[in-house]
């Protein structure tokens, strides 16, 4: 049999590719970890392995909260992380994206990828927007406003019911934020810094506060660690954050909260659907009220947190009560010490 050299000669080379190609599927399957380069302020490089080990990293050396200190006199921290402030551009977050799949394909292609060889240099005053930070801000009006609170209710160390002061609010100027913002990403410094704000008044209930020494009851509730439900809760406390209830009257409660949408100041979670759902989180008051007017008085209807059948904040949010005594009562609700406090007293 005669052996054809010119035809293996054209099927080696294919074959050698096969190989190759297979070894390569082989090693990326069962070995293959892709990693980034990264330097952080010139220091020695770290192999990194994913986004989040990588902003992990960064945020443990760099700066990311920012203190502003008010022409009214009040001082605040802020995420700016939450404005979309990074150290890491939008292509290299997607070249950690990239490290970041556990599929085989997100594996696949950084492998063969000689642009994930480029290495990530992290400098403080290298710092990106990866949102224009005028619509964050139109986004979250919320960010740049305090809401005033009125007097309420608290417990003293004692066990004395006493009225505290009311608390003015503030707005601070957008394009003076804006300006200020820009200029940390210039310069890195995140601390101290002045900002132009205009007071907002508030209003006095302590007269009508006054009327109601009688303490019947102090409960408190820990708030949500999470933004949407926090804001949500607070948005709705400056709604009720006293509520009167004459003897033998009839208040649904929950509609002093407002239509649940965006226009009321409410933030939006995704329910299961991926449809927004508005206010979640006002329901902690509805629950904390409801559990206070069972012992106190009547509740004639009530659908909150602790009957839930389905998404959040859907149809959570419907408490009808009853004062059946002879005593006009007060809810007086705040935050204390990261808690929901409600104090319910009567005249």
């Amino acid at each position: 049999m005669k052996f054809n050299l010119k035809k293996y000669q054209k099927i080696l080379p294919v074959g050698l590719l096969s190989v190759f190609l297979l070894g390569s599927l082989l090693y990326v399957v069962l070995f293959y970890r892709p990693t980034l380069d990264m330097s952080i302020k010139d220091q020695p490089v770290i192999k990194v392995e994913s986004r989040s080990q990588a902003e992990i990293e960064v945020y443990k050396e760099l700066p990311y909260k920012a203190t502003f200190n008010l022409t009214t006199g009040e001082s605040f921290a802020m995420d700016m992380r939450f404005l979309g402030l990074s150290y890491f551009s939008e292509n290299e977050l997607k070249r950690l994206d990239a490290i970041s799949s556990k599929s085989f394909w997100g594996k696949f292609t950084p492998f063969f990828d000689t642009k994930q060889k480029q290495l990530i240099s992290i400098y403080p005053n290298r710092m990106f927007w990866l949102a224009p930070l005028n619509k964050t801000l139109d986004s979250h009006p919320e960010l740049l406003k305090q809401e005033p609170t009125t007097n309420y209710l608290t417990v003293d160390a004692e066990g004395n019911l006493i009225i505290a002061d009311a608390i003015p609010g503030y707005q601070i100027d957008k394009e003076a934020f804006i300006k200020a913002a820009n200029e940390i990403t210039k310069t890195g410094k995140f601390n101290e810094i002045s900002l132009e704000s205009s007071a907002l008044a508030a209003e006095s209930q302590a007269e009508t506060l006054a009327q109601y020494p009688n303490l019947l009851q102090k409960s408190e509730f820990p708030l949500s660690s999470e933004y949407i439900p926090q804001h949500n809760l607070k948005t709705g406390l400056q709604k009720m954050q006293n509520i009167y209830i004459a003897a033998g009257e009839t208040l649904t409660v929950s509609d002093l909260l407002g239509k649940l949408d965006a226009s009321s100041g409410y933030l939006a979670t995704k329910d299961k659907k991926g449809k927004d759902v508005y206010g979640l989180g006002v329901e902690q008051m509805i629950d904390a009220i409801e559990q206070l007017a069972q012992a106190k008085m009547s509740v004639k209807s009530y659908r909150g947190q602790h009957f839930n059948i389905g998404d959040p904040a859907q149809g959570l949010t419907q408490l009808t009560i009853e004062n059946n005594t002879a005593n006009d009562m007060v809810f007086s609700l705040s935050i204390e010490d990261d808690k929901l406090s409600v104090v319910l007293a009567s005249k």
